[in-house]
């Protein structure tokens, strides 16, 4: 990574680290180790971002290795960014690796976990560029999905809005942390989701699947 020039007046210039693995995992460790549980072609990617410092942030970095001699699955555990992901209400959270600046890049990873003692299905809604301000700030240039989940694709209107049958429950995810959840009885949780979604210019959405309890999910987004 270049050198780091400390910006006058700010604290000491560092780095921090986001590495997707290819397989459903990740790390934000400075140079983490991690086993693959399947022989295959992998695309690995570094992005890192260079904070309190006068340069530009580093391009991400791009790589395809092979592996053929994969690792006992019990060997192959999460690392400890997703171990740790879960901060907030344990539920539904959201984390980025830089803020968001015009004309540049951030990633954005959607974690969300059962926390049922029985295995979950639903659908995840990921709705971004309000139609309030007229400036549209974040456009997508693709997902990536860890944990075997599915990939975020567009929702529009011509899709039937889901008829909620349980009660809709509201959790927050921001610095610092929310441990507010709100429950929306079922009655009105429908017009509740339908008049929320219409405040958005762009949503995506995707089903999840039956989930084992205690288990996460992830989605990434790279937002620009």
């Amino acid at each position: 990574m270049p050198a780091l020039t400390q910006i006058p007046g700010a604290p000491a210039p560092f780095y921090t680290y986001l590495w997707d693995f290819g397989d459903g995992h990740f790390s934000t460790a400075e140079s983490p180790q991690h086993l693959y549980a399947k022989a295959d072609t992998y695309e690995v990617m570094l992005y890192a971002v260079n904070n309190y410092d006068d340069g530009r942030k580093p391009q991400r970095k791009t790589q395809k290795i092979q592996v053929n001699k994969p690792a006992p699955v019990k060997d192959n555990v999460a690392s400890v960014a997703e171990r740790e992901f879960f901060k907030a209400n344990g539920v539904f959270e959201l984390k980025y690796n830089c803020m968001a600046k015009p004309n540049d890049t951030m990633v954005l990873i959607v974690g969300w976990k059962n926390t049922e003692a029985q295995q979950q299905k639903g659908r995840l809604y990921l709705m971004l560029n309000e139609k309030l301000f007229d400036q549209t700030c974040f456009d997508t240039s693709g997902f990536r999905s860890y944990n075997s989940a599915a990939p975020l694709m567009a929702f529009t209107k011509a899709e039937e809005m889901p008829s909620l049958q349980n009660d809709l429950l509201i959790t927050e995810s921001g610095s610092p942390a929310s441990n507010f959840p709100v429950s929306v009885k079922a009655a009105a949780a429908t017009a509740l989701f339908s008049s929320t979604i219409s405040l958005y210019k762009n949503v995506y959405s995707t089903p999840v699947t039956e989930t084992p309890p205690e288990t996460p999910g992830f989605l990434s987004c790279n937002c620009m």
